[in-house]
């Protein structure tokens, strides 16, 4: 509900019409502080927002780049001997043109009653020939933007691929 000045003006007196006009004065600049407050909240949101959105797109990056890799090496018996192929394979799918990432992979054998790697070339314990496996990981890291308390101002992004060569 609002008064008006007249009508306080005619009740009171040129006293109350000086108490109006100050509580009037009170509110002038409030509007800025509260904008000034709202605004660092929202640049805050924004660029944790964006760091966010850097390390998803990072971390898509890797996980494509350790499948291509991956997948490079399950074509074939050869291209699962080929290591430098699937790393190759791996880099290019990342557009890892400076070597940024770090890139492994590796050829192991795995029989199906087991969870312990085995010797590539013997056989597992029904007789069977040993299932040649390859595995791709890739490493990288994201610099945040900006330092925010509780996290590491690098964080690091792992990614693992592992397929059955056919």
């Amino acid at each position: 509900m609002f008064v008006r000045t007249r009508d306080i003006m005619a009740k009171f007196g040129r006293r109350a019409q000086l108490c109006a006009h100050d509580l009037r004065a009170e509110h002038r600049g409030s509007a800025s502080l509260e904008f000034a407050l709202i605004l660092s909240v929202l640049v805050f949101l924004g660029v944790g927002m964006y760091d966010f959105g850097r390390y998803g797109l990072l971390h898509t990056r890797a996980h494509s780049a350790a499948r291509a890799g991956t997948q490079f090496g399950i074509q074939n018996q050869g291209t699962a001997a080929d290591i430098d192929g699937m790393i190759q394979a791996a880099r290019t799918d990342a557009n890892d043109t400076g070597n940024a990432l770090n890139v492994a992979a590796e050829r192991y054998g795995m029989c199906p009653d087991s969870s312990v790697e085995v010797a590539i070339g013997g056989t597992c314990s029904d007789g069977g020939y040993v299932p040649i496996f390859v595995r791709v990981t890739v490493e990288d890291s994201l610099d945040l933007f900006f330092h925010y308390p509780g996290f590491n101002p690098s964080l690091p992004v792992t990614t693992r691929s592992e397929m059955r060569v056919r």
